[in-house]
């Protein structure tokens, strides 16, 4: 796999003042489905002031969860100055112990940036048994490559936008993402998925803006046969062995 630069994600989210800007209508779409999912599935998860959580590649973000005991680790040393409990560093290498989480809440895309082989590895061994894990990512099966070779890839090293700029981050299957998920014993327990439709209209016109109205369209697709096994983005409850 190609490696991304770690330290030019660091400094570009150094630099970045809003993660999730309402202007940029296309990424805060995103931030809204994955926000109402976590707090969806926490009210079906166990979970009280005792459990520990950490937040992922958070950027200093806790989406709006009024828990206490969150600890934050990202490559952002800015986005993590001002929190009590907070570790810069990279998701390949975790700086806790074994078995010191209860939840685990990876989304924005993180694992995008990373080797997932070893994200998944670090993950399984720093959650509980029994404890719970919120991944988000981008993924290959999207209609904006439908037709391409790189369609459904098991990875593949794709350009794409953020805030009317372009960055490369890898895009994973579905399929890959769970065998991950089984080797190290993780349980698929939800999934939802965000643009659906909008990617195909954005690979048409180029337009981020025009493309995000139609992730609006999201709620019903995901209930149709055919349309609702596409996705730029896909959330999952797991749950750990």
């Amino acid at each position: 796999m190609e490696n991304i630069d770690t330290k030019k994600v660091a400094n570009k989210y150094d630099q970045i003042d809003i993660i999730w800007d309402k202007d940029d209508s296309w990424h805060w779409h995103t931030y809204t489905q994955i926000r109402a999912f976590i707090h969806e599935m926490f009210q079906v998860i166990p979970h009280d002031e005792t459990k520990l959580i950490l937040n992922a590649g958070s950027a200093g973000h806790n989406w709006d969860l009024s828990h206490k005991n969150i600890f934050h680790i990202d490559l952002s040393r800015m986005k993590l100055q001002n929190i009590q409990y907070s570790s810069v560093a990279n998701l390949e290498n975790c700086p806790y112990k074994a078995h010191s989480f209860d939840i685990i809440i990876c989304v924005g895309s993180v694992i995008n940036y990373c080797d997932p082989y070893k994200v998944m590895d670090e993950l399984a061994r720093i959650i509980k048994k029994g404890g719970y894990l919120y991944l988000e990512y981008e993924s290959s099966l999207t209609l904006e490559l439908i037709g391409n070779q790189d369609f459904n890839a098991e990875s593949v090293f794709m350009e794409t936008f953020y805030r009317g700029e372009k960055e490369s981050i890898w895009y994973y299957s579905n399929f890959l993402i769970r065998q991950l998920s089984k080797l190290y014993g993780f349980k698929v327990c939800k999934k939802r998925k965000i643009h659906i439709f909008s990617p195909l209209v954005y690979r048409l016109t180029k337009n981020e803006n025009l493309s995000s109205k139609f992730g609006a369209l999201d709620t019903f697709l995901r209930f149709i046969p055919i349309m609702n096994i596409f996705a730029s983005n896909v959330m999952c409850l797991m749950k750990k062995d």
